[in-house]
């Protein structure tokens, strides 16, 4: 009696932990058929309960999953590149894109009696990763376009300001340096009276 309700309490906790996984979960039998799942796998998959209901075969439930999985190929031939993959007795991890944008890390683990596959969204994730480079590709655009406008604007002020200083030459005026530069005007006049360039 207490070996069944210790027996009873472990599997109802094990059965709490998959049914709050952000991870889908399914086992597949070594018959191909569904034998477990959680709600996650169901989500992200968009199917019922009603489509998993009686254990279908892998078969059947990637025909309910093609509206995810239908790359306008040969759906037959995509259809089974599936199924092997999922059945395969063997370790496998690849991202894998759905048809409506989103993207999933699909894994497989191998198990005595068939197979486990997780399937968690990672669109989110990605589109971080991918946006990172992004940021700090405009960040560095950014302060290369405002060292080449320092460095036009100097070397703008600077042709003015020996432009200035070649006419008020030519012109004869005496030449004051050092004197910032005036939008209004380029001369000044002397407390003498005396008109100078600057």
């Amino acid at each position: 009696m207490a070996l069944d309700r210790s027996c009873n309490t472990l599997t109802q906790v094990r059965r709490a932990t998959l049914d709050n996984l952000f991870e889908g979960v399914a086992a597949y039998g070594s018959d191909g058929r569904l034998k477990l799942h959680n709600p996650a796998y169901l989500k992200i998959w968009g199917l019922s309960q009603d489509d998993v209901a009686g254990g279908p075969h892998i078969g059947e439930i990637v025909d309910r999953m093609r509206v995810f999985l239908d790359d306008r190929a040969d759906w037959a031939a995509t259809k089974q590149k599936v199924i092997a993959e999922i059945t395969a007795h063997a370790a496998a991890s690849s991202p894998l894109y759905h048809s409506d944008g989103s993207m999933l890390q699909v894994a497989t683990v191998p198990l005595p009696d068939g197979n486990v596959l997780t399937s968690l969204d990672v669109t989110d994730m990605a589109r971080v990763e991918r946006a990172l480079p992004e940021r700090n590709e405009t960040l560095e655009t950014a302060g290369q376009l405002k060292s080449e406008f320092i460095a036009n604007v100097s070397h703008d002020v600077a042709h003015v300001t020996e432009r200035s200083h070649r006419l008020c030459r030519d012109s004869g005026e005496p030449v004051i340096s050092g004197l910032s530069m005036s939008a209004s005007s380029t001369t000044v006049t002397t407390s003498s009276g005396a008109r100078a360039c600057c």
